[in-house]
């Protein structure tokens, strides 16, 4: 699908599936700003019965990252406001709609595992009822290590914790370019050694068995669940990357890509900001920030390596490279082969030197499968729970 810039003052929504054959149509352009709360009752007044027929039971995106329109609706003067130029998705149902996720998904505890300067830097903690002696899975969001939010939890990973009587830890950590993965990766030794060392004090003395901790992550939070295993001692029992960027020098990040949900040429002017190296440094991005059109500006730049600070020559960030020396703990990796935001062959060239190694992976590489597909509540991820309580 190959989708026009939006006009000045719009914003761009693509429709998937159901949304395009009631529509009949790819894609419109919406007047901005609009609350996302308004968003439904607009589209229902350009297409009567959508609502009710096709939106009550879908997943909406703003620039990548799952938006609960009913929990945004109630945050009154703080609601998330729909920018121009933003990219909004309607993609498929999930089952019979918001309220299975309503009721199947805990309330966290928000917890400050670091803080540097002034700025802290929390995960969420999510427990079973009556939860004693639970392992952890600990989980980190994707959008290129640039942009992103803890709070971008899939519904299958929420569902896990009753399903699986796990506790399940959602991390942020601080973004690029103001820091380089360096950093970034100092965060999540650091996430690590808290679970280690004091979320019993937290959580609640025999709640938690962090001994068995699981660490996953989804796209770039792929990305830090590789560099956990690689480079974490005592690794981590199990590691499940999702989507995974694995090498930001590989072919996929140094070669132009089209926008990846067929969207038109992002302008990176209005982002300068966020771009600036020597701006100040944040550990997430809101919902309807701005920053949240970075990754579609690193795709066209072909820059994801430059923005981390790693150099030509330096393979400490690059997976594959460092498996023979590093080792890996029991891997599960998940990647679609039509992943337009995170190319396939990433995954495929770790895989594979885990093979050639004798090492303990497994691949579920699925056909015509896209990025972010798990946003949809029908993907339960079975295998790679099963694999990871085998290994807990």
């Amino acid at each position: 699908m190959s989708l026009p810039k939006p006009p000045s003052g719009h914003f761009a929504i693509l429709y998937f599936a159901a949304a395009t054959s009631y529509t009949r149509k790819p894609h419109d352009f919406l007047p901005a700003p609009l609350p996302v709360d308004q968003l439904y009752h607009e589209l229902d007044k350009r297409y009567p019965g959508i609502k009710e027929k096709v939106l009550s039971s879908a997943l909406l995106t703003v620039n990548l990252d799952y938006v609960d329109v009913e929990e945004e609706a109630g945050k009154g003067d703080k609601i998330m406001i729909i920018q121009a130029g933003d990219e909004v998705a309607i993609i498929p149902p999930h089952y019979r709609g918001h309220e299975i996720l309503t009721m199947a998904s805990p309330k966290p505890q928000t917890i400050t595992y670091k803080t540097v300067g002034k700025l802290e830097i929390p995960f969420d903690l999510y427990l079973p009822d009556d939860a004693k002696n639970v392992p952890v899975l600990l989980w980190f969001h994707g959008g290129g290590l640039l942009q992103g939010v803890r709070r971008s939890v899939t519904p299958h990973m929420l569902q896990a914790v009753s399903k699986y009587n796990i506790a399940l830890i959602s991390a942020d950590y601080r973004l690029a370019p103001q820091v380089g993965v360096a950093e970034i990766f100092e965060d999540v030794k650091d996430c690590v050694a808290f679970i280690r060392s004091r979320l019993d004090k937290f959580a609640g003395e025999g709640v938690v068995d962090t001994t068995r901790l699981a660490v996953s992550g989804s796209s770039a939070g792929g990305y830090l669940a590789f560099l956990a295993g690689l480079y974490i001692e005592p690794k981590p029992k199990v590691i499940l990357p999702i989507y995974p960027i694995t090498d930001p020098l590989g072919t996929f990040f140094t070669t132009s890509q089209p926008h990846p949900f067929g969207g038109g040429r992002t302008d990176p002017e209005p982002l300068a900001e966020f771009l600036d190296p020597n701006a100040e440094v944040v550990a997430n991005s809101a919902e309807d920030s701005k920053r949240n059109q970075l990754y579609f500006v690193m795709m066209q730049e072909a820059n994801l390596a430059s923005l981390l600070r790693i150099k030509p020559g330096d393979d400490t960030f690059r997976i594959a490279k460092k498996v023979y020396e590093r080792k890996l703990p029991p891997t599960y990796v998940v990647h679609g082969d039509a992943d337009g935001a995170v190319g396939v062959e990433q995954a495929d060239e770790v895989v594979g030197v885990m093979v050639g190694l004798g090492m303990e992976v497994q691949y579920e590489r699925l056909h015509g499968i896209d990025h972010l597909f798990d946003r949809d509540a029908k993907y339960q991820l079975e295998g790679m729970y099963e694999f990871m309580m085998k290994h807990l």
